[in-house]
């Protein structure tokens, strides 16, 4: 159990908790397991490299807090808004996070390991570096979020994720479980989403330029105007996939399938045919190789 002194003085507010840490920065914060009252307004509070390890913030205020190099781990943060919060470098490790307000809040770094963040909202957020190893990201919220070299292997995602326009730039996918997923207009340069389950995501106007998707299941994934030039889908399963208008310059296929998939408008000409499975795939008006012809696909 945390420090009783510490916990009593933290319930009259943010502001003189704020004095006395200024006053003693030697102090160790100790609030392990903790119950924090939801009357206290903690607003900007400094919480920084506090151990907060199983404490409970629950429907807390703590817009704009630090609480930087923190322990959260196993602590619960059900309902806290901690808007604009600077968590960077803290541990959140199965730390509960459902329904929590984490727009522009600054995880960098952090590890969210197992962390539930059912439905959380985390618009605007900064996750660079982050790791979200077997995270319940279930209706959580990415929009225009930056996450750039976040890890989420096997985290677990649902058609309710939302990644629109966000900033995912050498993300770690590999093995996600995830159902449908919006993407559109993100950013996946050099992604890892080798062997991920995108069946029916829509990927539709994103960058996935060298983006690794081998072995990916894309089944019925919409990958309208997408540029995936560079990108590695060998063995992918892109049957019945929507590929129009896609830009496939230089993409790898050896193995993929791309039966019954529609690449109208598609920009095939560097496609490489090796080893593809082609049949009932539209191409009407694409620019494509004269060996398209011969290959299966409905005109």
């Amino acid at each position: 159990m945390g420090d009783a002194f510490q916990l009593a003085l933290l319930n009259y507010g943010a502001t003189i908790w704020n004095r006395w840490r200024d006053e003693n920065r030697d102090i160790r914060i100790d609030l392990r397991g903790v119950r924090v009252s939801e009357a206290v307004d903690l607003v900007n509070v400094n919480l920084s490299g506090a151990d907060l390890t199983e404490a409970d913030f629950r429907n807390l205020d703590l817009w704009e807090a630090d609480i930087q190099g923190a322990t959260l781990d196993r602590a619960n943060l059900e309902g806290a808004d901690l808007f604009a919060a600077d968590l960077s470098g803290a541990t959140l490790m199965a730390a509960n996070l459902a329904v929590a307000n984490l727009e522009a809040v600054t995880l960098k770094g952090c590890d969210l390991s197992y962390a539930n963040l059912l439905g959380a909202n985390l618009s605007h957020a900064n996750l660079e570096d982050a790791t979200l190893l077997n995270a319940f990201l279930f209706n959580a919220d990415f929009t225009e979020a930056s996450a750039r070299r976040a890890k989420f292997d096997q985290a677990y995602i649902n058609d309710g994720i939302v990644f629109v326009n966000a900033d995912l730039e050498g993300a770690d996918f590999h093995r996600t479980r995830f159902s449908t997923a919006n993407f559109s207009h993100a950013r996946l340069v050099t992604v890892d989403f080798s062997k991920t389950n995108l069946h029916g995501a829509d990927l539709s106007f994103a960058d996935c330029t060298s983006a690794i998707l081998c072995e990916a299941n894309l089944q019925q994934a919409i990958l309208r105007d997408t540029d995936l030039t560079g990108a590695d889908l060998r063995r992918a399963d892109l049957r019945d996939a929507d590929l129009r208008r896609a830009n496939l310059t230089r993409a790898l296929w050896a193995g993929a399938d791309l039966s019954r998939a529609d690449l109208r408008g598609a920009e095939l000409r560097t496609l490489d045919l090796r080893e593809v499975k082609i049949k009932g795939a539209k191409v009407r008006g694409s620019p494509y190789p004269d060996e398209i012809v011969q290959a299966g696909f409905d005109f």
